[in-house]
C-alpha cells in the first residue's frame, strides 16, 4: 500500500536513476484548480446569508454601512473591503459581503490546490483533503454569511502557499522583491485577525530561506520581511483612526489617537487572550470542540496524518499545527452549551488549514487508487450531509427576532441590553430609523459614557451612575420601566421582574398578569415565530439560543394562564396550545410543530372568555 521509493520522507520525490518518477498529468494544472474553485464558489453563492447570522456579522455590516470602527482589534483590512464590498450589485449589503467571504474561502481551496500541486501530491489525494477543508461545516458556514475570518484563513493559506512556492528549493533562488512580499502577506494577515499569529511556521521557513541564501548577517533580504510587517501592520491599524464616524453607533472606542489606537490593536478593554477573564466558572475550550468535529468530519481521514511526513520543508506544517492546538486549548469560554460552541468553532481554520496539507501529504504515501476514490467519496457525503448546517441563506433568525423586540418595546422604556445583535444592530423603530439599547458589557468604559450613552438615552444622565445596576435602581424608583432581554442584569442587587413578551422588565408599575393580557402576548410571540425556518440537526448555534428564548417566553405565559384559570377548560387548552408551540420551538427543527401550534391556538382565541379571576 505504501510508495517508499517514490517519495523521500521530506515529502519530495527523488531525482536518483534508480528511483520512479512521475510523469505530469493534465489534472496537474493551475486551470484545474481555478475550475475547482470557481465550482466552490458557485455553490456558495446559493448559500449566502441574507441577514447577520450573529452580533458580529450585524456590526461588519453596520460598519461597512454607516461607518465606525468594529470592535478590538478592529480588522482594519476587512473594514476597508466590506466599504467597497457594499458597493457591488448583488443583492442587498450582507449578502454582498458574504459573497467577499466566499471569494476567499473559494480562493483558499485554490491556494490549497496549488500547494499540493507544487509539492507534487497527486491529484486525487490533494482535491480529497483540499475539500475536505472547504467542507468542513464550521469554516464553510462561516464562508456564508458576514463574518471576518474567511479572509483571515486565505491569507494563513497565502502564506503557506508563498514559503513553498519560492522557498521549498534549496539552495534558494531569492531576490529581495521575495522578502518584501513576504513582509507583505505577513503583514495584512496580522492587520486582519491575530490568530494568523498561528501560522508563524510558515513565515519562519520562508526567513529561514532568506537567510540560506543570503549567505551574510546583514544582508537586506533578512531583516526587510520584518520591517514590511511593521509598517504594514502599523499602517494599517493606523488606518483605524479614518474610519471613525458621526453615527451614534457602532463606532467601538471613539478612537482618537495612536494610544487609542494601540489599546484597541491590543484588546487591552476587550478581554484576556483565554477569551474569558472569569475564573472558578466551567469552561468549554476550543480544542475539545474542534476534537469532537474533527472526529465527526474527518472520522477515517484522520488515519492518513498519522503517515504523513514529518521531517524537510514540512516541519512548517507541523509547527503550525502545535500553535494553532495551543491557542485552542488557551481559547476558553464560560461553558453555556450552544453559546460556547458558536464562540469556539470559529477557530477551528488555525488548525484546520495545516492539517489539511498534512492529510493531502499523508494520502498521497498510499498508491490505492481506490483508496483515495473512497477518501472523495467519504468527503462528498460529508458535504452533501453538512449542506444544511452550512446553509444560511433561509436563516432569517436574526431578522425576524430583530423585529419581534421592535413590537414589544415601548417607546418610552429605558432599553438594555448585553447581546451583541442588538448592541450592534439595535431594532427598527416605526420612524424607519434604528434603536440602540443601553449596552450592559460597555456601561463603564468612558468613551462609552462619553461619546455614545447620551445620544442613545438622552433621558437618562448615566454619567453620575458608577455602575448599571445604580443606574437601572435609579430608573425604577423614578417610575420608569427598564426592558432587557437579559434577566442578569436585574441579579445584583437582585431585583423583581415580570414578562412583556422576550423581555423581562423591571418597573414599579409591572405590564399587566392577567390572562387575556398572556394572551395577547402569545399570539404576538407566534405571530414571529410562523415566520422563522426550521433549523437544521446542528450548527446555526446563535440562532437556536433565539429559537431558545421564544420557547421560553411561550412556556411562561403557559404556566401563566394555566395558573390563573385553572378551572377554564378553554383558558386550559390555550395553556396546552401554547406550551406545544414552545415544545416545537426548543426542538428548532420542524417548522410545523409550532405553527400547527400558533394555528390552533388563533382558532381557539376567538372563544377565549376573560375569567372570573385574574391575577392582581
Amino acid at each position: 500500500m505504501f510508495d517508499p521509493i517514490a517519495r523521500s520522507d521530506d515529502g519530495s520525490f527523488s531525482t536518483e536513476p534508480n528511483h520512479r518518477t512521475r510523469t505530469p498529468s493534465l489534472l496537474c494544472s493551475p486551470l484545474v484548480s481555478l475550475a475547482v474553485a470557481s465550482l466552490l464558489l458557485a455553490l456558495l453563492t446559493t448559500m449566502l446569508a441574507l441577514t447577520p447570522q450573529n452580533g458580529d456579522g450585524a456590526e461588519v455590516v453596520m460598519t461597512a454601512i454607516h461607518g465606525g470602527v468594529m470592535h478590538p482589534p478592529g480588522f482594519p483590512l476587512l473594514a476597508w473591503l466590506t466599504r467597497l464590498a457594499v458597493k457591488l450589485p448583488l443583492g442587498n449589503p450582507v449578502e454582498r459581503i458574504a459573497f467577499l467571504n466566499s471569494s476567499f474561502h473559494a480562493a483558499t481551496l485554490f491556494l490549497l490546490l496549488e500547494t499540493f500541486r507544487h509539492i507534487g501530491v497527486r491529484f486525487l489525494p490533494g482535491l480529497t483533503a483540499s475539500l475536505a477543508y472547504a467542507f468542513f461545516p464550521s469554516v464553510w458556514y462561516l464562508s456564508t454569511q458576514t463574518e471576518v475570518f474567511s479572509l483571515a484563513y486565505f491569507l494563513m493559506a497565502l502564506l503557506t502557499w508563498y514559503a513553498v512556492v519560492r522557498f521549498k528549493e534549496n539552495p534558494c533562488p531569492v531576490r529581495l522583491v521575495s522578502a518584501i512580499g513576504l513582509g507583505i502577506i505577513a503583514g495584512l494577515g496580522l492587520a486582519q485577525h491575530p490568530v494568523v499569529a498561528t501560522g508563524v511556521g510558515s513565515f519562519l521557513f520562508a526567513w529561514n530561506g532568506l537567510r540560506r541564501s543570503a549567505g551574510r548577517i546583514l544582508s537586506p533580504s533578512i531583516w526587510v520581511p520584518f520591517v514590511v510587517v511593521a509598517i504594514v501592520v502599523s499602517g494599517a491599524y493606523w488606518s483605524l483612526l479614518a474610519l471613525r464616524t458621526s453615527n451614534t453607533w457602532p463606532d467601538w472606542g471613539q478612537l482618537r489617537d495612536m494610544a487609542d489606537v494601540i489599546r484597541h490593536a491590543t484588546r487591552a478593554e476587550y478581554g484576556v487572550f483565554t477569551l474569558s477573564s472569569i475564573e472558578g466558572v466551567r469552561s468549554a475550550r476550543g480544542i475539545s470542540v474542534m476534537g469532537h468535529h474533527l472526529l465527526r468530519h474527518w472520522n477515517l481521514l484522520l488515519l492518513a496524518l498519522f503517515v504523513a511526513p514529518r521531517r524537510g520543508w514540512v516541519w512548517m506544517l507541523w509547527i503550525n499545527s502545535l500553535l494553532a492546538c495551543a491557542f485552542l486549548i488557551l481559547a476558553k469560554v464560560p461553558d453555556n452549551g450552544a453559546l460556547a460552541w458558536a464562540a469556539l468553532e470559529r477557530f477551528e481554520g488555525t488548525l484546520l488549514l495545516p492539517a489539511t496539507l498534512l492529510l493531502g501529504l499523508g494520502l498521497d504515501r498510499f498508491r490505492n487508487h481506490a483508496l483515495h476514490a473512497t477518501g472523495l467519496a467519504i468527503v462528498l457525503l460529508g458535504a452533501v450531509l453538512s449542506y444544511s448546517s452550512a446553509n444560511s441563506r433561509t436563516d432569517d433568525t436574526m431578522s425576524v427576532y430583530r423585529h419581534s423586540l421592535a413590537d414589544s418595546l415601548p417607546p418610552q422604556a429605558v432599553y438594555v441590553a448585553a447581546q451583541d445583535l442588538e448592541i450592534f444592530n439595535g431594532v427598527p423603530t416605526r420612524q424607519g430609523s434604528t434603536r440602540f439599547p443601553i449596552s450592559a458589557g460597555l456601561f463603564e468604559f468612558p468613551w462609552y459614557h462619553a461619546g455614545i450613552l447620551p445620544t442613545i438615552e438622552p433621558s437618562v444622565d448615566a454619567r453620575s451612575h458608577a455602575t448599571l445596576r445604580q443606574l437601572i435602581a435609579d430608573i425604577v424608583h423614578d417610575r420608569r420601566s427598564v426592558y432587557t432581554t437579559e434577566p442578569q442584569i436585574y441579579d445584583n442587587p437582585p431585583m423583581a421582574c415580570s414578562r412583556d413578551g422576550l423581555f423581562f422588565v423591571a418597573s414599579l408599575d409591572p405590564p399587566s398578569r392577567s390572562p387575556i393580557a398572556s394572551l395577547r402576548r402569545v399570539k404576538r410571540l407566534c405571530s414571529s415565530a410562523r415566520q422563522l425556518n426550521s433549523l437544521p440537526p446542528r450548527g446555526h448555534n446563535y440562532s437556536r439560543l433565539l429559537y431558545y428564548e421564544y420557547a421560553d417566553a411561550l412556556t411562561y405565559y403557559a404556566q401563566e394562564m394555566a395558573r390563573a384559570a385553572p378551572s377554564n377548560n378553554t383558558w386550559v387548552d390555550l395553556a396546552d396550545l401554547t406550551q406545544r408551540a414552545a415544545q416545537g420551538m426548543w426542538r428548532t427543527t420542524d417548522r410545523r410543530e409550532w405553527q400547527s401550534a400558533c394555528e390552533s391556538l388563533d382558532s381557539l382565541a376567538a372563544l377565549a372568555t376573560p375569567p372570573a379571576r385574574t391575577l392582581p
